[in-house]
């Protein structure tokens, strides 16, 4: 998820029912090939600004500063090879209610 109204996915990742689910949600859904699906392109943060991601999906990246946000690429190599990517290392923090 990037924006409320925006989701990147990989649709094979998806059992056929989760894909009707997902589909039904709404949302503007932009497909990201397997290959960047593999590079951990989904495995991003954002605050609807600003999107930190791997610096291995430049096509996402694109994708992204196409629709007006602001992208940061980080290296992540050697955390792909433990299995994870960028949001692997980030805490979401709520404001009090």
């Amino acid at each position: 998820m990037v924006s409320p109204e925006l989701l990147l996915w990989f649709p094979e990742a998806f059992e056929p029912d989760s894909r009707s689910l997902i589909r039904a949600l709404g949302l503007e859904l932009v497909e990201v090939a397997e290959s960047d699906a593999r590079r951990f392109a989904l495995n991003l943060v954002s605050d609807e600004r600003t999107v930190t991601m791997t610096d291995r999906a430049p096509r996402v990246a694109a994708l992204l500063r196409a629709r007006g946000l602001t992208v940061v690429e980080l290296p992540t190599a050697q955390l792909a090879k433990g299995g994870g990517g960028v949001r692997c290392t980030a805490l979401t923090l709520h404001p009090a209610p």
